[in-house]
């Protein structure tokens, strides 16, 4: 069973219309986050984008933006383990998958502050995590 859906989204996949979003206001922001209690401020490259499909706004570093190839068309099925309730999340439980860290930050725009969970490859590339979930949703499999 599992195999003819995994079929069917194969052949319908290259349909799926992932230019569903529009990436602008590319430019250096403020970012912090805290490790071991300590908050952190830097000043990253990203830039703001918005997902029309789901009316959902997220970030994106320059550089991912121009060489991450995770953001192209996914092509493999992720597996994730079924997570108990309140340990962790599916998002963050992806971006392991794909060789990331999670990581909860709040960049600066517009004079105030905003909450964002990102997916951190190297110290110039990241992605909100929703838009990762947003790719990738046709290809992950929860095992039970």
């Amino acid at each position: 069973m599992k195999l003819i859906l995994m079929i069917i989204i194969l052949l319908f996949h290259p349909i799926i219309n992932y230019a569903e979003s529009v990436e602008d206001n590319c430019k250096t922001r403020k970012i912090k986050y805290k490790i071991k209690f300590k908050t952190i401020h830097q000043s990253k490259n990203f830039c703001l984008g918005y997902n029309k499909e789901i009316n959902n706004h997220y970030i994106i570093s320059t550089e991912c933006r121009e060489r991450c190839s995770i953001l192209k068309k996914p092509l493999k099925s992720i597996i994730v383990n079924k997570l108990l309730p309140g340990k962790g999340s599916l998002g963050h439980e992806l971006c392991f998958k794909l060789d990331g860290n999670p990581q909860a930050i709040e960049y600066y725009y517009k004079s105030d502050w905003y909450n964002e969970s990102i997916c951190v490859f190297d110290k110039n590339r990241f992605v909100s995590i929703s838009r990762l979930l947003n790719l990738w949703k046709w290809l992950i499999y929860v095992k039970e």
